[in-house]
């Protein structure tokens, strides 16, 4: 009897040991980074406008958006910046007609789509950016797709 004491007594300092318990803090520990991508399209006759949207850490976002059009030039770039919530504020560098641009986007995450705030641009900084930010609207529309299926990018 007395050997189970001092077997259950050993036991118990072991476990109140336990260098795995949730208490402890494990430097060599590492944590999984989540980071989702989402495709979104529309399609208008032989135009393409896709966008591929990467939710990184930290609420940061970048992606691809690219304007794709038979008969004139097409615009395709990148663009980096910040969500907070469904809304998404972001710079998007572009090439069109062999030019490089830099656009302030503003895009809203619905659960089946993603829209994007349209109006007239003015250039401030070097970046164009929208006129009158508080009276556009969010108007240009791209439905949530399985990235297997987006147009190449």
């Amino acid at each position: 009897m007395k050997h189970l004491f001092s077997a259950l007594f050993i036991l118990f300092l072991l476990a109140a040991c336990n260098t795995n318990s949730p208490n402890n803090h494990n430097p060599m520990a590492t944590t999984a980074v989540k980071t989702d991508t989402l495709c979104y399209e529309s399609r208008y006759g032989q135009e393409v406008f896709s966008l591929m949207l990467i939710l990184e850490p930290d609420n940061k976002v970048s992606g691809t958006l690219n304007y794709i059009f038979p008969e004139k030039p097409s615009a395709m770039g990148t663009f980096k910046g910040t969500r907070r919530g469904d809304y998404i504020q972001a710079d998007y560098t572009f090439v069109i007609e062999g030019n490089e641009q830099t656009e302030v986007i503003e895009l809203e995450m619905e659960p089946k789509r993603i829209m994007r705030k349209i109006g007239p641009l003015v250039e401030k900084d070097g970046k164009l950016v929208l006129q009158d930010p508080a009276n556009s609207t969010f108007g240009e529309e791209f439905k949530l797709i399985n990235c297997a299926n987006a147009a190449q990018n």
